[in-house]
Parts: structure tokens; sequence; C-alpha cells
């Protein structure tokens, strides 16, 4: 919820991802969309993440201890 107001605050968008939608749609959506970030629990990023998709491939993890 957090992560939404900032994104909302900030002026910027927010695309919601159903992450019991099959892996290859949600990289899909990830490629036509091009987000600068992506906040995701480590199982939702890991499939994202091993996608086939180039788009989906440069997403960056971040831990949320780090931040």
């Amino acid at each position: 919820m957090a992560a939404l107001l900032g994104v909302l605050k900030a002026g910027a968008a927010c695309l919601v991802l159903d992450p019991a939608h099959p892996t290859r749609r949600t990289a899909d959506v990830v490629s036509r969309t091009a987000p600068r970030l992506v906040v995701a629990d480590r199982e939702s990023f890991a499939a994202l993440a091993t996608s086939d998709d180039a788009a989906a491939s440069r997403v960056e993890r971040v831990e949320m201890e780090a931040l």
C-alpha cells in the first residue's frame, strides 16, 4: 500500500499485475509498458526475471530491507 501511495504522490502511473495470470502474459504486459520499477514479492519477481522476454529480464531486484 505504501508503494502505491508513493507512486501516486510522485505523479507516476501504477499498473497492477495479477500473479495468478500466466507468467508469459505478465511478461508481455511488462514488455509493452516498459516500467522503470516493479514492486513484487520474491516468487513473482523470480517468475518475471526468468521470462524469455528481454524487457522483463532488465528488471532489477531491490531488497526491501536495503531501502
